[in-house]
């Protein structure tokens, strides 16, 4: 990667006065060295603002810096007094690129590009030990410190447009295979300041691994490359996930390792396992299109692990305020910072020797409380990010390596108010309901046959109710009711209204001697906008004698053709289908589109006789409820509807 490139990605003029920070991943957790930066500005900048989602602070001064294209690591080896362990560069550089490369290119679907080249060999007097369990923190600083020398030397020596590392990788020729650190270096997550240019050694971004982790040490028969992905790992600032109800490393210290699922947690002795859909998001290799946000009431997602799709979705947020019984902000729908995600794991390419496949959640907390140890010297409107944004099983396991946070084909989790469930599956997919009873919804549908869908579209905004929390189920539709129905469903929501029904073409509310189109419709009526809405695309024309007929009830036969005008169903030449309709009736057309979109099956006639299981019925004159609309609506809207 062009390191002038990169770092004009970084910079915010002016915003920070910075000289660096040096994040290390230690055994009891990550900390963060250096000076309290200084505003040089009074309004201070949103740390959300470059991520659409709200979802990742600071996204491309922090996990994207390094992420999105190739990524240069230069590979050292480090001589420690004490240790016969040999270890040839050049053969740790086509390991490495033969094993590490190919695993970080699948699993960010080619976005981002390791790629590992020859450093040299350094020698330090650091006093290394081995010991049996996985140790995580800085334990061969005079290796660093060597490397750093002589990258340094290197630095001072390139041209301006030649290509520097982005990291270096050391390896430690000692027979310990389980310990290991990583670290993103200097972070400035407020803009480009000195210390901060993204080409080692200035950016102080490293990895530092035992000989095991490139050749084979005893008692594996090869080497333990996991560690390797794991570290770089935190060198893309991606955090732990763990639930901290185990200590791993040392007595009082947190379990940041009881996450079989994720590579940030628990490092399988062979190939190392995936990571957290959060994780792949923060790096950039999900697109938002791929991302839907739970708003509350019942919704249906169809979960899948690839790229962007139709009806598809690679990853769901669930806002936590949803979860503890709350409204769900209009404009900022994750609140401040804490949500819970939702993913797809399969028995598959990365992913195949996972320990469950299906549906799992994390809990994602990024408010200051949850690195409130590390957040003290930081600016006050900097919330927790990076490597130290909180990431646990949204269901802490029941004994160390239980994965009770994910769920396969009818199993479900309940998150406060809110119950998660897989209802199906396929090759490629799960299908998972969110469902949040007491979100403010409406408790005279329960029970009924349409109620998911009258759930379904107010959560969609397209309904709100006829009184506090009440849907009036049974009541018939208005054509006022149903002109807001429509608009809203089209996703222009309730628009203003206009004086005098005026607006501009190509409907502006009058007819050419200057009187309003539908006498029967004021500018002071509620829906007044609605219906110039729809008249205005050419939905509705009301009736010959110039009125709109609010108050009147809708039958299905007009139903049938407002719902194909609105949504753009193709129509055809009637076959008279239906036993009840005729193919010269108005709405013929439209009552068979409806049934060729999977909209409508039609109705039980109530005339039918024995023979009924032969005919086909639609019942045109019948009116339609608020709860039979709902259907009609909530099937119009999906996919393929």
């Amino acid at each position: 990667m062009n390191r002038f490139r990169m770092a004009a990605a970084l910079m915010v003029s002016g915003v920070v006065l910075w000289a660096g920070v040096f994040p290390v991943a230690g055994a009891d957790g990550w900390g963060m060295a250096g000076p309290v930066p200084v505003l040089a500005q009074t309004e201070p900048p949103n740390p959300w603002e470059n991520d659409p989602l709200r979802l990742v602070p600071f996204a491309t001064t922090s996990h994207r810096v390094y992420s999105l294209s190739e990524d240069l690591w230069e590979v050292w080896v480090c001589r420690v007094p004490g240790w016969d362990t040999q270890v040839d560069v050049g053969e740790a550089v086509d390991f490495l690129n033969s094993t590490v490369g190919p695993y970080f290119r699948e699993l960010s679907d080619g976005r981002y590009q390791p790629v590992f080249r020859q450093g040299g060999r350094v020698e330090s007097s650091d006093e290394v030990a081995s010991g049996p369990g996985l140790e995580e923190g800085d334990f061969a600083p005079g290796c660093a410190e060597a490397v750093r020398l002589q990258a340094a030397e290197r630095e001072g020596e390139r041209f301006p447009e030649e290509t520097g590392p982005a990291g270096a990788l050391i390896v430690v020729e000692f027979e310990g295979y389980r310990t290991g650190h990583g670290t993103f270096g200097n972070l400035c997550p407020e803009g480009y300041q000195p210390g901060c240019e993204p080409s080692y050694p200035t950016n102080g971004r490293r990895v530092v691994v035992g000989a095991g982790a490139v050749v084979a040490q005893p008692p594996l028969d090869s080497p333990f490359w996991s560690l390797v992905v794991h570290e770089m790992g935190h060198a893309l600032a991606w955090p732990h996930s763990y639930s901290g109800k185990f200590s791993t490393t040392r007595p009082g210290a947190l379990g940041f390792y009881d996450n079989p699922m994720d590579i940030m947690s628990n490092i399988p002795l062979t190939a190392p396992q995936g990571t957290t859909v959060y994780h792949r998001y923060s790096a950039g290799w999900i697109d938002p299109s791929s991302v839907e946000i739970y708003r509350g009431g019942k919704e249906t997602y169809r979960l899948h692990r690839g790229g962007a799709a139709a009806g598809l979705a690679q990853m769901v947020v669930i806002p936590a305020q949803i979860v503890d019984g709350a409204e769900a902000d209009e404009t900022h729908a994750v609140g401040d910072g804490h949500f819970y995600v939702l993913g797809v794991r399969r028995l598959s390419g990365l992913d195949a020797g996972v320990h469950k496949v299906g549906v799992e959640v994390y809990e994602i907390d990024q408010r200051r409380q949850a690195c409130e140890s590390r957040a003290r010297s930081w600016l006050p409107h900097w919330p927790c990010f990076a490597v130290w944004t909180r990431v646990s099983q949204a269901v802490a396991p029941s004994v160390f390596g239980a994965v009770d946070h994910v769920i396969s084909i009818d199993e479900k989790i309940r998150l406060g108010e809110t119950l998660i469930q897989v209802v199906s599956a396929d090759a490629d997919s799960f299908v998972v309901s969110v469902d949040t009873r007491d979100s403010g919804r409406f408790i005279d549908d329960d029970g009924l046959d349409h109620e998911e869908n009258i759930e379904t579209i107010a959560s969609r905004g397209i309904t709100l109710g006829c009184g506090v929390r009440l849907f009036c189920p049974d009541r018939l539709v208005t054509r006022a009711e149903m002109s807001a129905f429509l608009v809203r469903s089209l996703g222009s929501g309730s628009p203003a209204a206009q004086g005098a029904l005026g607006a501009e073409p190509p409907w502006d509310g009058l007819t050419l001697s200057g009187d309003r189109v539908f006498a029967d419709v004021s500018p002071q009526d509620w829906f007044a906008p609605f219906v110039e809405q729809l008249a205005g695309r050419g939905i509705t024309v009301g009736y010959g004698d110039g009125s709109f007929r609010p108050d009147r009830s809708v039958t299905r036969g007009e139903m049938a053709v407002l719902l194909v005008r609105t949504f753009g169903i193709p129509t055809a030449e009637p076959t008279g289908m239906f036993d009840d309709v005729s193919p010269d009736a108005f709405y013929a057309g439209a009552v068979e589109a409806l049934y060729a979109s999977g909209i409508t099956m039609g109705c039980q006639a109530a005339s039918a006789e024995a023979d009924a299981e032969t005919l086909l019925f639609f019942c045109p004159s019948d009116e339609v409820s608020r709860a039979e609309m709902a259907s009609f609506l909530a099937r119009a809207l999906q996919p393929g509807g």
